[in-house]
């Protein structure tokens, strides 16, 4: 393989390898993309991937990003720029008073499906 290239192996699993050795497996099902899986530099494994790994992200109003898709991306030898579309849920605990006595929790509609986050 090519070093700073971006290669599929296998269903569900691609791979970047850097010029400098490190290699590293991204987790994605269908369209959405799970996480980092394991990672290498010069053959040594510095994680298993077992479970990939990735962000959760919510903001102080309660509202959640999930179900990220792979929208593009941009590798070189020397890095890799990944871009991401996501689905909002408004739902959860705000956390302008998380440790207060009196918690504000979103209570948006818990019978909508995640939907698509514009400009994210």
């Amino acid at each position: 393989m090519k070093r700073g290239s971006y290669t599929t192996e296998k269903a569900g699993m691609s791979q970047i390898e850097f010029a400098n050795g490190v290699q590293v497996e991204l987790a994605i099902s269908g369209r959405e993309f799970l996480g980092i899986g394991r990672v290498r530099c010069g053959g040594v494994p510095l994680r298993a991937g077992r479970r990939p790994m990735f962000v959760e992200i919510r903001n102080p109003y309660g509202v959640e990003l999930s179900q990220f898709r792979l929208c593009g991306r941009r590798v070189t030898s020397r890095q890799a720029v990944l871009r991401f579309r996501a689905s909002q849920t408004q739902r959860g605990p705000m956390e302008w008073q998380l440790h207060e006595c009196r918690r504000m929790v979103n209570t948006g509609d818990w019978t909508r499906r995640p939907a698509p986050a514009a400009h994210t």
